[in-house]
């Protein structure tokens, strides 16, 4: 017979007794006349072996040319299992821990210039309050309609331990916006399972110029402490999965807690905490999850509006004015949804295009629109709300059921966010005759709505871009690439610096100090030194700011200053009638009538 009519058969089958693999072959004609003899196969501890009872049997004319050499075998070769080769991976853990951490060093560069600003607005009005009321007092303090408990106790404390020193309160401010970076790094990877779209989600948000407006104000810090809360919870609810052990009693506790200081801290936390059950259960992937949360979540609904009916009406005439404010705003609801649609479009274009939106208190300050009216910026601002709406749409059909109502979850966080704000805030601008798209552009309505937008946008891109997988690592190639240009572009660019008013702000409260130290030393030690009062005009025109002699009362911790006992003469009767109003005395001891 002629080699060429020889054919090589292989043959492979498992030993039903104790699984081991068989290999073998046979070589038979190609007509299929003749064959050779019986296949030897081998197994590990044994050199020759019958074809197990249960091996399939083989077709004639069977077409493979390849043999199992013993020394190639993985059960052969001297008796020794050889492992299969694996594969070195090419996603690095290195690279994992450094796109978590990137974000938070990123927003931190970005930011760090906070600890130049100085006091500005409302907060000299938070200081004031802190002397005329004191402890615990001006904690439980309402202001603007806003219940501000956990908040008023961080200003209270850094108000005794540092005075007016602004460095250690925006220190504080900016290492709470950091750790919501951080948590949101883990919230994105929970719920999209990458990595490299956590990190450029979340610097996105971290660097955000609109994140200044809560970041570098003080009197809006109970924003940024209610966004903690959130995104606490939201990060362990995110990294639940199906078949995980069910949620332990401590943990619904500590999610309870959490999301009772950010109903506390801030009005946008109200609202979003309060629904947080539903948002609990659209987020969580398990069933008995759910159910394990639904019930004891509901009860935000009575407990947290409870706490804030009983906050407001502790201050007189503030439970009238929110009665108010929400009788007419339910009045123009066309008013409310402009304004709230004005919100969630300036929202996601402050986030999507960064300093191209970043403005002053008039006009545009980089880019295409510099120099442009911020109105300017409105249909700019709608159309990239159009664009990312058919983005997210078209992310929503492809996506599977769970993924759906996750990213339903976000949304609902963005819509009670901004919803709320509009409902609040639009009287006041139908007030004052201002159009609904200047309305929403504030900076300090901008932190939680963003927020939620940056978990809605990271879940549709995940979904169009598919998971990630060893191979495909561009995605954090890309992130390393973008990271320090974005630090270039948003450090050049984005107005995180002080303005101006802050550098007049402070150099016309030490004109104060200096003017109060000049009159007392122009007078013996022991003697009354009389300082007529004036206003102060670096804050709104609040009627109970008593000028002059309010800065005093900040400044110093007595109304006796070097040996002199010290009055300012005012001749306004409302600033004597809201001094008489505080609970200590010291605001009304200090003001003499002329």
């Amino acid at each position: 017979m002629s080699r060429k009519a020889l054919m090589l058969q292989l043959r492979i089958g498992t030993d039903a007794d104790n699984g081991r693999l068989h290999c073998g072959f046979r070589i038979t004609p190609r007509d299929g006349a003749r064959s050779a003899q019986p296949a030897k196969l081998c197994s590990k501890g044994s050199s020759e072996a019958s074809p197990p009872a249960d091996a399939p049997e083989l077709p004639a004319p069977y077409p493979i040319v390849a043999s199992c050499p013993p020394p190639d075998c993985v059960n052969c070769g001297q008796g020794q299992a050889r492992p299969p080769e694996r594969r070195k991976p090419i996603v690095s853990p290195v690279s994992t821990r450094l796109l978590a951490v990137f974000p938070v060093a990123l927003s931190a560069a970005i930011y760090l210039p906070v600890l130049d600003r100085y006091f500005s607005y409302d907060d000299f009005l938070h200081l004031y309050e802190i002397v005329g009321y004191g402890f615990p007092a001006f904690v439980f303090k309402p202001h603007g309609g806003h219940v501000l408990i956990p908040s008023n106790l961080a200003f209270l404390i850094s108000f005794e331990g540092f005075g007016l020193d602004p460095r250690p309160y925006h220190a504080l401010a900016l290492l709470t916006h950091l750790t919501n970076v951080a948590l949101m790094v883990g919230v994105l990877k929970g719920l999209t399972h990458r990595a490299d779209v956590a990190a450029f989600g979340a610097s996105l948000w971290g660097i955000s110029p609109a994140n200044m407006g809560s970041v570098g104000l003080f009197s809006a810090y109970g924003h940024v402490l209610a966004a903690t809360g959130i995104l606490w919870v939201l990060r362990d609810a995110a990294c639940r999965r199906p078949g995980d052990p069910p949620l332990k009693a401590r943990t619904l506790w500590r999610w309870y807690a959490l999301l009772l200081l950010s109903g506390t801290s801030f009005g946008v936390g109200l609202g979003v905490a309060t629904m947080f059950g539903a948002v609990l259960v659209l987020i969580l992937s398990s069933p008995a999850d759910r159910k394990r949360v639904a019930v004891p979540f509901a009860t935000l609904m009575i407990v947290l509006p409870a706490i804030y009916l009983a906050g407001i009406s502790t201050a007189e005439g503030e439970s009238s004015k929110v009665a108010n404010h929400l009788i007419f705003s339910m009045g123009f609801v066309f008013d409310v949804a402009a304004m709230t649609t004005y919100l969630i479009a300036w929202g996601i274009a402050g986030l999507l295009l960064g300093p191209l939106m970043a403005h002053g208190p008039n006009q545009f300050v980089w880019g295409p629109l510099a120099g442009e009216p911020i109105a300017a910026g409105g249909p700019v601002a709608l159309a990239t709300l159009a664009l990312f709406s058919v983005f997210l749409l078209s992310a929503f059909v492809r996506a599977r059921p769970n993924i759906r109502l996750q990213m339903v979850g976000c949304l609902l966080i963005v819509g009670v966010a901004y919803g709320l704000i509009a409902l609040g805030r639009v009287e006041f601008y139908r007030l004052i005759d201002q159009p609904m798209v200047l309305a929403a552009i504030p900076m300090r309505y901008h932190y939680v709505g963003p927020m939620a937008l940056t978990l809605t946008a990271g879940l549709a891109f995940a979904v169009h871009i598919g998971p990630e997988t060893q191979e495909r690592i561009r995605g954090r190639i890309a992130f390393f690439l973008w990271a320090p240009l974005a630090f270039v572009v948003y450090a050049l660019t984005a107005p995180n610096t002080p303005s101006p008013i802050h550098a007049q702000t402070r150099e016309a409260v030490r004109k104060v100090m200096d003017r109060v130290e000049r009159s007392v030393r122009a007078q013996p030690v022991g003697s009354n030194v009389l300082i007529k009062n004036r206003p102060f005009p670096y804050l709104p025109p609040f009627d109970t700011f008593p000028g002059h002699a309010g800065i005093f009362l900040i400044a110093y911790p007595s109304n006796t200053l070097d040996g002199r006992r010290v009055y300012f003469v005012e001749e306004s009767p409302e600033i004597h009638e809201a001094a008489a109003a505080l609970p200590t005395p010291r605001a009304s001891q200090l003001l003499i009538a002329p």
